[in-house]
């Protein structure tokens, strides 16, 4: 305690001088150019597939017949069978079927294997617009 407080009278009034610290934050908004760069890679990967692949194929067979008619025959279906008859013509104004084509759709479902290259892209974001995390050394 200050010497003047003790050797004053109880009744006086004593005048001591503080001071006193205040902080103020003011708060801004800048701006700042930055960049983000962004990475699109393409990766592939190798996959084996099995799958039924159907495929038709066509058979044809040419059948002797040596017939005699009198109109040539129309183009017919048999039992799948897509029958075609070739005449020829004779002297005697008739016709004679020589042979017939016979065209048959063959069907079949067989399991086809390959290895196949499927692409995924991944995405890497590299940003510099975030400051650097302080350390105890940082000002600031």
């Amino acid at each position: 305690m200050p010497d003047e407080v003790r050797d004053a009278p109880p009744d006086a009034e004593v005048v001591d001088t503080v001071r006193l610290a205040e902080e103020r934050l003011q708060v801004e908004t800048r701006l700042t150019e930055a960049t983000a760069r962004v990475r699109v890679r393409v990766h592939e990967d190798a996959h084996a597939v099995s799958e039924p692949l159907r495929r038709e194929r066509v058979e044809v067979e040419r059948v002797p017949v040596d017939r005699l008619v009198d109109v040539p025959p129309e183009p017919r279906d048999e039992d799948g069978v897509r029958i075609v008859p070739v005449v020829e013509e004779v002297l005697v104004r008739r016709f004679r079927v020589v042979e017939e084509v016979r065209v048959r759709v063959v069907a079949e479902t067989v399991q086809h294997e390959e290895t196949v290259a499927l692409r995924r892209q991944t995405v890497a974001v590299e940003d510099d617009t975030t400051p650097p995390a302080r350390t105890a050394d940082t000002p600031g």
